[in-house]
């Protein structure tokens, strides 16, 4: 068994591979996360688009061997701070 899981969704995902041997994930606005966990901890990030502003969510989690989970922080950016 592994010691360290990743773990992606999201409604529309689309994994592609990269040339240089890794793999990147495409969603769409609907949003998209991934739990990236050993056993005992781990970072679970949510992304959505929400009202012209992308949104991260970030929580700690007690990793594989589950329990509650704890919000971290909440981080977003208007589209217009990013000039577009």
């Amino acid at each position: 068994m592994a010691h360290f899981f990743t773990e992606v969704g999201g409604d529309k995902i689309k994994i592609i591979k990269q040339p240089n041997g890794t793999a990147g994930i495409l969603g769409d606005p609907s949003g998209m996360w991934c739990h990236i966990r050993g056993w005992n901890i781990g970072v679970r990030v949510i992304l959505v688009h929400k009202n012209g502003r992308d949104i991260v969510k970030v929580y700690k989690t007690h990793g594989s061997n589950g329990g509650q989970e704890e919000l971290v922080d909440i981080y977003s950016v208007e589209e217009q701070d990013l000039g577009e």
